[in-house]
């Protein structure tokens, strides 16, 4: 009785340890996601200025863009 316990025990923990890296995974890619697409867009609802100088700076010089 008490090896089918732990057995129980060692496979609930297994199953949640799994579901939270998978939750972690798609997370983490979520976010990535998220943050490429609003970094990458044109019209981004929150300007980030390091972004925006760097591409006036790169527009200046001819850089990237043909």
């Amino acid at each position: 009785m008490q090896s089918s316990v732990g057995e129980i025990r060692r496979r609930l923990l297994f199953l949640l340890l799994r579901a939270f890296v998978i939750v972690l995974f798609l997370s983490f890619l979520f976010f990535t996601l998220i943050i490429g697409y609003f970094l990458t867009s044109s019209s981004a609802p929150i300007p980030f200025p390091f972004f925006t100088s760097l591409e006036g700076t790169t527009l200046q010089k001819g850089i990237g863009r043909r």
